[in-house]
């Protein structure tokens, strides 16, 4: 039977129908495994995201799943070898994960453009300044973190502190939680944490934080970043920045998922955003 062009384009038409439409289902049943930074307990991180995630299903019409991981190092490994699709790394991290596998920056909150670092002691602690430190206990958080150990150590080594020569006992103690309550029980003297936590910490536990107190603030830096990989589809990485952007304040339910992210917006987030934290990160050898 022959077939006219009328009825050739027709069939085009339809099966190209067909085809979007099963893209779409298959971009309907895809799951995005969340990941993350344990840089607080999995209690404390699945109850600040919980809406979030739960946000991000209904604006996209995907199911995420939340990937929990024990320390910075294995959720970073998780997002090299693909069992993390959605990351929110912090600075350092992120730039490990794309030196290893080019991961993508996403969104940003508007807090992380401007973030920063507490030095924190004891009430009763008479530290004023870094340089009261010498021959103490020190804690940084993990190794990997940005505002628990990256942007820390570098500020103190423009202080002319070198961390290993200068304290007494150096430890890492993998969460800016273990930071504080290390402090309290009397593992370390002073430890280094994130202001977000801290302020986040001292609000939530109120008792059981009233005896800590931050001596030192240091300057402002960029950090976290939701990441994803490379490879993933450009119309799933647009459907998930777009849902993130379109969160406002201005919407009561919006307000809610922001205000437990620590957010008043979510930003497009750039490469160009982690340049001096790639300086930093070169300057200390942590990278190649």
């Amino acid at each position: 039977m022959k077939i006219s062009h009328a009825q050739l384009l027709c069939y085009l038409i339809i099966a190209m129908q067909i085809c979007a439409c099963g893209k779409q289902d298959k971009n309907h049943s895809r799951v995005i495994n969340v990941g993350v930074l344990p840089d607080m307990s999995s209690g404390e991180l699945r109850h600040r995201f919980k809406n979030l995630v739960m946000y991000l299903e209904q604006k996209t019409d995907m199911k995420f799943k939340f990937i929990p991981s024990n320390s910075y190092q294995e959720m970073l490994e998780q997002f090299i070898l693909g069992k993390i699709d959605l990351a929110r790394f912090g600075g350092y991290t992120y730039l490990k994960a794309n030196e290893a596998v080019g991961a993508v920056p996403l969104v940003m909150r508007d807090i992380d453009l401007k973030f920063r670092s507490y030095f924190v002691c004891k009430t009763e602690s008479k530290y004023t300044s870094l340089s009261e430190l010498k021959g103490i206990r020190f804690g940084f958080g993990s190794k990997l973190s940005t505002s628990g150990h990256l942007m820390p150590r570098y500020f103190l080594i423009r202080k002319h502190i070198i961390p290993e020569n200068f304290f007494k006992k150096i430890i890492y103690t993998g969460t800016h939680e273990n930071t504080l309550n290390s402090i309290l029980n009397n593992k370390i003297d002073a430890g280094v944490v994130n202001a977000v936590i801290y302020r986040k910490l001292m609000k939530s536990h109120p008792k059981k934080y009233a005896k800590l107190k931050v001596f030192v603030k240091t300057p402002y830096y960029a950090d976290y970043v939701w990441t994803v990989k490379n490879n993933l589809p450009e119309n799933i990485k647009q459907k998930i920045l777009y849902a993130f952007l379109d969160l406002s304040d201005a919407n009561k339910v919006d307000a809610q998922i922001l205000e437990s992210v620590g957010a008043n917006a979510y930003l497009p987030a750039t490469v160009n955003d982690f340049q001096q934290l790639l300086r930093v990160a070169k300057q200390l050898k942590l990278l190649k």
